[in-house]
């Protein structure tokens, strides 16, 4: 469970305390909330220091917040150097307005004053990007069948699958005998060169298995699905499980 220091200062209290209810529904994270406030014109550079030992700093800007001026060499040194020699990742949240370096726009920058959902959202989504996914154990039938004397079946069998949650099963084989609940891009596919599969719904985790098929060890493969699925829109194709079905090759690109 990754733990999230966020700096803000006391007249920030519930804006933190809302993200850190919504963030721990699903986010899988612990909120020092309690280590992280500072009253009104304390050291928000300096808090943000002593949250380093976490695995995340959610440093949070409101005109209370932010430092009467803005010492390159020092903030730069906490936010970006130190934590990346730590491994902590940096996020930068504006409150309310504020004056602060453009650089810090950059890079992990939330806007939470105009669609404070959204932005939750968005912070939400991309602390689960750092968490790394569930696993869980492999599927191990009860009878093991016999391939003695069938290579070139067994070789098929691996080489063309034709069930979409499966994939993360076959692909186990190549590792260290774990399962990924679910492959996203950009992902390196060892052994299947073929996926026979339906068409799934928008935000679902076998469309990022399709899109990582798509396009392997690339971040495009869901705009190249997404348009393939605009086309079978317009000829009337049938969606999800008792639909249509496509099948898509190594070469699909």
């Amino acid at each position: 469970m990754l733990k999230v220091f966020p700096c803000y200062s006391t007249p920030d209290r519930e804006i933190v305390h809302s993200l850190a209810a919504f963030l721990e529904r699903g986010a899988g994270v612990e909120i020092l909330l309690e280590e992280g406030e500072m009253p009104p014109g304390g050291d928000l550079i300096a808090k943000a220091e002593e949250g380093l030992s976490a695995d995340v700093v959610l440093v949070l800007l409101s005109p209370e917040a932010v430092p009467p001026r803005w010492v390159l060499e020092r903030w730069k040194s906490v936010f970006w150097e130190q934590a990346a020699e730590v491994g902590t990742a940096f996020a930068t949240l504006l409150c309310r307005d504020a004056k602060f370096p453009d650089l810090l726009r950059r890079k992990n920058f939330f806007d939470l004053r105009q669609n404070r959902l959204a932005a939750f959202r968005a912070i939400k989504r991309w602390l689960m990007g750092l968490s790394p996914l569930p696993r869980e154990a492999s599927f191990v039938p009860a009878r093991q069948p016999s391939f003695q004397g069938r290579d070139a079946e067994l070789e098929t069998l691996c080489a063309l699958l034709a069930d979409t949650p499966g994939m993360a099963v076959l692909e186990a084989a190549a590792g260290a005998g774990k399962t990924r609940i679910f492959i996203h891009p950009p992902y390196d596919f060892r052994i299947a060169d073929a996926l026979l599969t339906n068409f799934h719904l928008p935000r679902s985790t076998l469309l990022m298995l399709v899109s990582a098929f798509a396009m392997p060890n690339d971040t495009r493969g869901r705009e190249l699905i997404l348009s393939t699925y605009a086309t079978a829109i317009r000829e009337r194709y049938r969606f999800f499980s008792y639909g249509d079905a496509m099948l898509i090759t190594q070469d699909f690109t």
